[in-house]
């Protein structure tokens, strides 16, 4: 066994593995759940569990599942190239296109020729790394069996010039697409060979078409932007354009209150059994409120007539005639949406209007109505902050 091997906490965490796996292959996430002292070691160690792995090649042999991961069996692992290799590498170069492309497109304001560095591109790409790795078999790169031999100090160390070395070889076999920079020398020892601090560049041809790329997506991103613009200038105007429509009638002069007389006309002549609606911040809030209320008279198409504001906060709506039938269907399917409506704090049935010092009339019109119910109760209604009082 390589010195490696020979570490007591590594040497008894692979015999407590085989043990796991001489019930059968199994996959490496599922090993981690069923054995968590092993992650503590790994942890310990630096390690991870495909590294460990491939500390103990005549113990174990690892095995790239797409889409499932990697696979660990009790069997010595192959000294050859997998036949399933060509479809990790092409996995690997996917991605590390990807993150490449991405560094590239982020930096290529500040620096000339960006190059991602090793470290930076392994910490995103690290499953399908281990995959290639362990599918390659190259067996020469894996310093970690003998750090020592191998001219590294530890065996973190050599785990990392292993990747590294690895990365290399996959970046100079792909010229068409990366160019390797190579960094300054390792601090990991005497192995002159290392390329921990390495990077990854795009060719000039690749990073062209990159900046092509990105070139071509703000110009469609800028196209988008203004469709959206042109959009809500023509949403806005329509909607200015409907407010001008909009019956006179509905634009509530917020500053202004009915004379007492206009008033009870307004609740006599047909308002009597209608419903009155009482807005919520008469004072701070009308406008935004009264807009609502008239957007959800002009949602139902209700007629200009059934709809009219008293006064700050207070709307009337009458009851509709009974010879209009789209006059009236407005009118219930509005009554339906005020429940729904945040502007609307009470809606109450308009019985009988008199003035309020007028106690007579009062009494008088109250008389007047059917009496449907043995007992009378009067309620005022004051709005806040103080405007008038309306009963």
């Amino acid at each position: 066994m390589a010195p490696t091997a020979h570490e007591p906490s590594l040497a008894s965490a692979a015999d407590e593995l085989a043990e796991l796996l001489s019930e059968g292959a199994m996959q490496d996430r599922l090993i981690l759940q069923r054995l968590p002292g092993l992650l503590t070691v790994l942890e310990s160690a630096g390690l991870r569990l495909i590294s460990f792995c491939q500390c103990f090649p005549e113990r174990f042999s690892l095995r790239f599942l797409p889409g499932w991961g990697v696979r660990v069996s009790l069997e010595p692992a192959s000294s050859e190239p997998t036949l399933d290799l060509p479809l990790v590498e092409n996995v690997l170069e996917a991605v590390v296109v990807q993150h490449v492309e991405r560094y590239h497109d982020k930096h290529s304001a500040n620096e000339k020729a960006p190059a991602a560095p090793i470290g930076w591109l392994i910490r995103r790409i690290g499953p399908e790394l281990d995959a290639y790795i362990a599918q390659a078999a190259r067996g020469p790169l894996h310093f970690q069996l003998d750090p020592e031999a191998s001219g590294f100090a530890n065996l973190r160390l050599a785990l990392r010039g292993c990747v590294a070395c690895h990365v290399c070889e996959f970046v100079h076999a792909r010229s068409e697409v990366f160019s390797w920079v190579e960094g300054p020398p390792c601090d990991g020892g005497a192995h002159a060979s290392c390329h921990c601090q390495g990077a990854i560049a795009l060719t000039p041809e690749r990073a062209a078409a990159v900046m092509a790329a990105r070139r071509a997506r703000l110009k469609a991103d800028e196209v988008k932007r203004e469709v959206k613009r042109e959009a809500r200038e023509a949403r806005r105007a329509k909607e200015e354009a409907a407010m001008e429509e909009e019956p006179d009638g509905w634009r509530e002069d917020l500053a202004a209150e009915l004379p007492a007389a206009e008033l009870l006309a307004a609740c006599g002549e047909g308002g009597t059994g209608g419903t009155l609606l009482l807005m919520r911040g008469p004072t701070r809030s009308a406008s935004l409120f009264a807009e609502e209320l008239r957007a959800a008279a002009r949602h139902v198409a209700l007629p200009a007539a059934l709809l009219r504001p008293l006064c700050r906060g207070l709307w009337l709506l009458p009851p509709p005639a009974a010879t209009d039938a789209a006059g009236g269907a407005a009118h219930a399917a509005l009554r339906a949406l005020l429940p729904s409506l945040g502007g609307v704090r009470l809606a109450v049935t308009l019985l009988a209007a008199a003035r309020g010092d007028d106690a007579d009339a009062l009494l008088a019109a109250a008389a007047a109505l059917p009496r449907r119910r043995a007992h009378w109760s009067l309620e005022l209604e004051q709005h806040f902050p103080a405007a008038g009082v309306r009963t």
